[in-house]
């Protein structure tokens, strides 16, 4: 099952941040994840196209009603915890950190400061906020590039012998 396999993905990035030798690939659980979601999302967006009922501002909105209310939980988490126990630069850059999740802006942010496995990583708390804002940005972008397919195809209706030619472009974009 493919809920199965993303549970899996999640669990070998989880076991990976333990320095477990036996989960020292927790990227590979990330790739896994990303693939799965990719072919969930490709299925959701393409079928709704073809049955000319998809709509952009739902599908973000059922994305963002799975996302939002942990990432603020986990956020709002960490903030208190911050004011109780870190001294004010650190609790200065946790709040910096706090707004590149929130903006779903991780990915760059960190990127732009050090490696994943740099020395003083550890001391980003929010650092694997990055492959969520990975996620985000993709579910913002990806029916936009899916619509260009269709509108270079020339696939308004459900015909499905083109699909193979859609198929085609949308790998290559």
């Amino acid at each position: 099952d493919i809920n199965g396999l993303r549970g899996l993905s999640v669990l070998v990035v989880v076991l990976s941040h333990f320095n477990l030798r036996l989960f020292s690939g927790g990227f590979v659980g990330v790739d896994v994840f990303f693939v799965i979601s990719g072919y969930l999302m490709s299925k959701i967006i393409v079928s709704g196209f073809l049955k000319g009922n998809f709509q952009y501002f739902s599908f973000v909105l059922r994305r963002a009603q799975r996302i939002f209310p942990a990432l603020y939980v986990l956020l709002i988490l960490m903030l208190v915890g911050g004011v109780l126990l870190l001294a004010p630069t650190d609790l200065t850059r946790l709040a910096t950190q706090t707004v590149q999740a929130v903006i779903f802006n991780s990915n760059n942010y960190f990127a732009g400061k050090q490696g994943y496995f740099s020395g003083g990583a550890d001391d980003n708390w929010l650092m694997h906020t990055w492959s969520l804002s990975v996620e985000w940005q993709f579910y913002m972008l990806y029916p936009a590039l899916i619509w260009l397919a269709f509108a270079i195809n020339g696939l308004r209706s459900p015909d499905r012998r083109n699909l193979t030619l859609f198929y085609a472009t949308l790998t290559t974009m």
